[in-house]
């Protein structure tokens, strides 16, 4: 029997905060500004050439990334965008 969609939605819900758990995601703490400043980056990335183009890394991938790069310390836009772009992008698509 097929899962109606509403319950699908509430599983996929489920399967896609479980997977920030793991990463440790949901326990990470930004200030208002550095919330902008992530936000700017997606945006930017998401709106590129390079992102548009492949097939291989979602939204929700890049944006995983970019939580990671700030959870180590990274603040430099120009720093999370060029990895984004060559480490994640690029090789997603080799």
């Amino acid at each position: 029997m097929p899962i109606e969609p509403r319950r699908f939605a509430r599983y996929r819900a489920a399967a896609f905060c479980e997977s920030f758990q793991y990463s440790g995601i949901l326990h990470m703490a930004y200030d208002t500004p550095t919330v902008h400043l992530l936000r700017s980056i997606l945006a930017e990335v998401l709106a590129s050439q390079a992102f548009t183009r492949q097939r291989h890394q979602t939204a929700v991938d890049v944006a995983e990334r970019i939580l990671w790069l700030a959870s180590q310390g990274e603040r430099d836009p120009a720093a999370i965008k060029e990895y984004v772009l060559t480490e994640v992008l690029a090789r997603s698509a080799a």
